[in-house]
C-alpha cells in the first residue's frame, strides 16, 4: 500500500506534463487529456482502498483460497493514453503483489519518458518495474 501511496504522489505531481505529452502525441484537447491523466494517478489509491479490505484467505466452509502473487506480469499499453494505462496496468499488478515488466507503445514515447520520470521519483524497490522499449511487430 506504502508502493502505490508513492506512485500516486510521483504521477499527480507530475499530471501537467503528462497531459501536455498526451496532447502532443495523441493530437486530443487538454479538456479531454487532463481527466484521463488525473483518472490514472487516481488509480494508485483505488488500488490501496480495494486492498484494505480484500481478504488474502478468504474461507467458505471447509474451503480456504489463499491469495498470493503469481509471479512476474507482463504489461502492454496502446499508443493513445498511454500514461493512463501504464498506470492502471502497474496500479493492479502492484496490488496483487506482482514485479512486471512494462512495455509501453513506442508511438507514445513522450508520455512514456515523463512516466518513467515519476516512476522513478516514486523510489519502487529494485527490479519491482523493468521497462522492455521497442518496436510492435
Amino acid at each position: 500500500m506504502e508502493i502505490l501511496r508513492s506512485l500516486h504522489k510521483a504521477v499527480s505531481a507530475r499530471t501537467d506534463d503528462l497531459t501536455k505529452m498526451m496532447v502532443e502525441e495523441y493530437g486530443g484537447v487538454v479538456q479531454f487529456a487532463s481527466p484521463i491523466v488525473q483518472a490514472g494517478a487516481a488509480l494508485f489509491l483505488a488500488a490501496e482502498k480495494a486492498l484494505h479490505g480484500l481478504p488474502l484467505s478468504p474461507s467458505w466452509g471447509k474451503t480456504t483460497v489463499t491469495m498470493q502473487p503469481v509471479g512476474v506480469a507482463g504489461l502492454i499499453s496502446p499508443w493513445n493514453a498511454d500514461a493512463f494505462f501504464l498506470c492502471m496496468k502497474l496500479a493492479s499488478a502492484v496490488a496483487a503483489g506482482c514485479t512486471v515488466v512494462m512495455k509501453p507503445s513506442e508511438l507514445s514515447a513522450l508520455q512514456t519518458s515523463v512516466w518513467l520520470e515519476c516512476i522513478h521519483e516514486a523510489k519502487l524497490p529494485k527490479g519491482l518495474c523493468t521497462l522492455s522499449p521497442g518496436e510492435e511487430r
